[in-house]
């Protein structure tokens, strides 16, 4: 107690202050670091990332802007189909037309040359299928 008495009592000039609190400042662990590091870090993450947020019409830009590719390939994609799909009823209605006005056959000629161990297959063309399968019943 080297403090004397007038040391120890306030001065009734200053009006009286609440009680101090000293820091006492322990050096931090590693760990200790580390966590505020990352956590300083992810606070400044967010803030950078709140000022980017994009606006209602920004994302409504952002939509149609992808939208519209996806559009034009589903739109190609269906004309190519049915582009497809005509392709096949004119050929399917060539077909149609044909079997209804077959080719004239041209009569064979008794003069061709045969060649030994050759057999060429011919349809009948004065026949329809049909009407010989019930011929032969």
């Amino acid at each position: 107690m080297s403090q004397t008495s007038e040391e120890r009592v306030p001065d009734s000039s200053t009006p009286p202050s609440k009680a101090r609190i000293l820091q006492f400042e322990r050096p931090q662990s590693d760990a200790q670091r580390a966590v505020q590091q990352r956590a300083q870090e992810a606070i400044e993450l967010e803030r950078t990332r709140s000022r980017f947020r994009p606006t209602p019409m920004r994302w409504v830009v952002i939509f149609f802007a992808a939208v519209i590719p996806v559009g034009l390939m589903l739109g190609a994609m269906d004309g190519i189909l049915r582009a497809m799909q005509m392709l096949n009823a004119m050929y399917e209605k060539e077909d149609a037309e044909r079997a209804k006005h077959p080719p004239v056959a041209a009569p064979v000629e008794a003069n061709e040359p045969q060649e030994p161990g050759i057999v060429l297959l011919k349809p009948f063309a004065d026949e329809p299928p049909a009407k010989a399968a019930a011929d032969k019943k």
